[in-house]
């Protein structure tokens, strides 16, 4: 039960707010403070709050040229990219891709081959980068978070865009812990 509320709450986590978490500026944020990107991917944010899904892309890709080394902002446009990806195909609700949670695969319409590609190659860099952070500094609360807010959207994307359940519990189950670890640290 815990895992399955997990893969919920992971998608849950894309919508964190990009403030600080209940008004401390020292806590993990979505968009991190001191990145150099950070009003950028706040646009980015608001654009895909307005479902200005295309321009939400487009922010995104600004933000990734201006900090390529900040996990945020290639973890912000993979999840950018998600959404379309959910919008143009009609299904943005759990319901649609948890509804009776099962661990059989399903099957959904594939996505643009350039537009997958590209949402795995961010996320790829934003896993990378984050993880490259916490093993230099495993006590930075930030770095962790990143980790897990990776997983997480890796988890989204598994179920809801490729069908694979099995994979999404497992990438489900590494973002479960580390923003455990997060809330524990903090």
């Amino acid at each position: 039960m815990r895992l399955a509320v997990s893969v919920g709450a992971c998608v849950i986590a894309l919508g964190v707010a990009t403030t600080p978490v209940a008004g401390r500026r020292d806590a993990p944020q979505q968009v991190p403070a001191g990145s150099p990107a950070a009003p950028t991917l706040v646009a980015a944010f608001q654009a895909a709050y307005n479902l200005d899904h295309d321009e939400s892309v487009a922010i995104a890709r600004r933000a990734v040229a201006m900090a390529p080394d900040e996990p945020a902002a290639h973890r912000a446009l993979a999840a950018m990219l998600w959404l379309q990806i959910l919008y143009r195909r009609g299904t943005v609700t759990v319901d649609h891709y948890l509804g009776g949670v099962s661990k059989s695969d399903i099957d959904f319409p594939k996505p643009a081959p350039d537009v997958d590609a590209e949402f795995k190659r961010e996320l790829g860099r934003a896993i990378e980068l984050a993880e490259a952070r916490f093993t230099r500094a495993p006590q930075d609360v930030q770095a962790r978070f990143d980790v897990g807010a990776a997983y997480s959207l890796q988890a989204s994307y598994a179920a809801s865009i490729e069908g694979k359940v099995g994979a999404a519990f497992m990438a489900a189950r590494r973002a479960y812990d580390a923003q455990e670890d997060v809330q524990a640290r903090d």
